[in-house]
């Protein structure tokens, strides 16, 4: 493996105890978690995007659900003594 640092830089880091290598280490693990949660953010962006054209062009899954099905916490209000 092989990796460029300024020289300069480094020599001013190591003359004060700085373990280049572990905070190398670091920021490409602070890095990679940063891609990783954009990728995410990215995946439900997408995700909640689709869901909101499905209910555009549908209506909402919910209410087709509770329209076949019934409203389960209606029920369960009547069987629980609510109102």
């Amino acid at each position: 493996m092989s990796l460029t640092i300024n020289s300069d830089l480094f020599a001013k880091a190591k003359a004060v105890g700085i373990n280049a290598s572990r905070v190398a280490e670091e920021a490409l693990a602070r890095e990679l978690d940063r891609h990783r949660r954009a990728d995410i953010e990215a995946d439900v962006k997408a995700g909640l995007a689709a869901i909101e054209e499905y209910e555009r062009k549908h209506g909402s899954f919910a209410e087709h659900m509770r329209a076949h099905y019934g409203d389960p916490w209606a029920a369960a209000a009547h069987t629980c003594g609510g109102s």
